[in-house]
């Protein structure tokens, strides 16, 4: 069909569709989170949903919505695709195209004789969790923009056992919940379009779905709760895990304010045998070299540490001719801020080598001053060992760290340890994230194995907090327009499934040189990782890839950044996304 019919027969659709009739009058029956009587007296929050921007966005209206400008209404189940076409969105709706600068999904009440668990809300791209809101899409750079707004304790359902796992104690989801509420009511009347991103930028938004119970209970039984100190809302941040030892927000960010934090040991999280740690043996017989990647390359970053001190016992100080046979001590020192902070910057290390020592010569010629020709070139031993182990110091960051595979995040804030063990020193990296507040780990522990109550959980990261509702002085959330005609709503459309996860990508190339095989972690199942044109979050994006997909490991960059391909493409993703694969 060409573009002039199809816009004629857009036009012809709206006039039939407006002029069906009025609609009904809303119903007040209380059902399910994903309907329109789901509605929390509170305010309303606006989703930037980055995950979901592209070139196309496609939408199943699991509910009962009118797309403006147009006043078009859809019966259930109907599957619209919006797509960025020439820097304007088009709609393709069953043959039909109509385009505009932005789109808008409104969410009416679902009529009186709908059931009472019937969902009302929006699923994207064929995915199984539900949007239960409105949606608000524009384009910008090449994408398709979608924005989000949904009431308060609504939008929660879809933070809370992303930002946690639904299997985590109840008690750690109810902290976890209060956390994110607060979090999100200090972010709310932003000058954008939107308040939260969906990403951990903000927290992780990624809607609803119905087996996550446990979250939803506890999104329930602390419903409007939010923490305050000195009478206004908490900056209640939480991470992952935060190592062992909770983080100065100011020492995190430069604007930080030093309310509720401080630094303390988080015995909880250490106890956690879920919280991420990784580890790396610096043994006091060193291998061979070549025998183990790790080892060279600390042994390539110690050399010019290594060229003065054996300059000044008499040693050639040139790197190739300096190899690093053991490790007699080893100690950490020089933390990044004051006490009682731990996490420490330097490496120091007694280092055993082999290298060559200058023979003695005859007396210099006295006419070699007049003549450099005459000056006789250094003569060398053979390499050996040198008669005492040679102290150096190794900053931890970056390089350090990164050859070691003790990289945990891309800000280089790792806690590490040092310990020593009969063959020698073991290294360990823990925090997952900034650390400042909430550790999820350590809640979950607390909650479980020490049965604390979510009261008790909050006031040990966030001390002085008071819990009190939240909703005060704030608008009440929007009663939603009544029924759109049934006319257009009854018809049953086909029941939503979740879309199949894509098959990776082909790699059929082995490693070559420092080269390494990897694979995506640390995403869900139903997410995905960009991978990108340059190594930096404002790098176009190239493609997604999924869960497991192996990859070839071209180069390591500085600032958590690596350079990736597959069969297919290459391109640039963070390396904390991708685990090396043994070979």
């Amino acid at each position: 069909m060409k573009r002039g019919n199809r816009m004629l027969g857009a036009l012809l659709a709206v006039w039939l569709m407006l002029c069906v009739g009025g609609p009904a009058h809303a119903s007040d029956d209380p059902i399910d989170a994903t309907s329109d009587a789901a509605q929390d007296q509170g305010a309303t929050v606006r989703v930037l949903l980055t995950r979901l921007q592209g070139d196309r966005l496609s939408v199943t209206l699991d509910g009962s919505y009118l797309l403006e400008p147009f006043g078009l209404a859809f019966q259930r189940g109907s599957k619209l695709v919006f797509a960025w076409e020439r820097d304007i969105l088009t709609l393709y709706y069953e043959g039909m195209a109509v385009s505009a600068e932005a789109f808008s999904l409104r969410r009416h009440a679902l009529p009186p004789s709908a059931a009472a668990d019937q969902e009302n809300g929006l699923r994207f791209n064929g995915q199984l969790n539900v949007f239960a809101g409105d949606l608000s899409l524009t384009a910008a750079e090449g994408l398709v923009r979608p924005v989000f707004t949904a009431p308060m304790e609504t939008y929660l359902l879809g933070v809370v056992p992303y930002e946690m796992s639904d299997t985590f104690p109840l008690e750690a989801l109810k902290a976890q919940a209060i956390s994110a509420r607060t979090y999100a009511q200090r972010k709310l009347g932003s000058s954008r379009d939107y308040d939260l991103v969906d990403n951990t930028n903000d927290q992780v938004y990624r809607g609803q779905n119905p087996a996550h119970s446990r979250s939803a209970q506890a999104v329930r039984e602390t419903v409007g709760l939010c923490g305050y100190v000195g009478g206004e809302l908490a900056r209640c941040f939480y991470s992952a895990s935060n190592g062992g030892q909770t983080e100065l927000m100011q020492n995190v960010w430069a604007d930080g304010g030093k309310e509720l934090f401080i630094v303390r040991d988080d015995p909880y999280d250490l106890q956690n045998p879920k919280s991420q740690v990784r580890v790396a043996q610096l043994p006091r017989e060193w291998p061979k070299p070549g025998t183990d990647r790790a080892l060279d390359g600390l042994a390539e970053l110690v050399k010019p540490e290594l060229a003065e001190p054996l300059l000044a016992l008499g040693y050639d100080g040139d790197g190739q001719y300096i190899r690093v046979t053991g490790i007699e001590k080893a100690e950490l020192h020089t933390p990044r801020h004051a006490p009682p902070s731990r996490l420490m910057t330097m490496l120091r290390l007694w280092v055993r080598v082999d290298a060559r020592k200058e023979l003695e010569q005859a007396p210099p010629d006295p006419n070699a001053e007049h003549d450099p020709t005459l000056i006789p070139a250094p003569q060398w031993t053979a390499m050996g060992p040198v008669a005492q182990a040679v102290e150096v110091d190794v900053p931890l960051f970056p390089d350090a760290k990164r050859l070691l595979g003790l990289s945990i995040n891309p800000g280089n804030n790792e806690l590490i340890t040092l310990h020593e063990r009969e063959s020698g020193f073991a290294l360990e990296a823990r925090r997952f994230g900034h650390g400042v507040g909430m550790s999820q780990r350590g809640a979950e522990w607390m909650a479980g194995a020490e049965q604390w109550t979510f009261e008790q959980i909050l006031h040990f990261y966030y001390p002085g907090i008071q819990l009190m509702p939240g909703q005060a002085g704030q608008p009440p959330a929007p009663t939603l327009p009544p029924p759109v005609d049934a006319a257009f709503l009854n018809t049953p459309g086909p029941p939503a499934t979740a879309t199949p996860r894509p098959t990776p990508m082909p790699l059929s190339q082995v490693p070559q040189g420092d080269e390494w095989l990897g694979e995506v972690t640390a995403i869900a199942d139903d997410s995905w990782l960009n991978l990108r044109t340059e190594p930096a979050t404002s790098g176009k994006v190239l493609d997604t890839l999924f869960l497991d997909q192996p990859l070839l490991v071209l180069e390591e960059l500085p600032d958590g950044w690596l350079r990736v391909k597959t069969d297919v493409i290459e391109g640039y993703v963070m390396a904390q996304f991708v685990r090396r694969v043994e070979e």
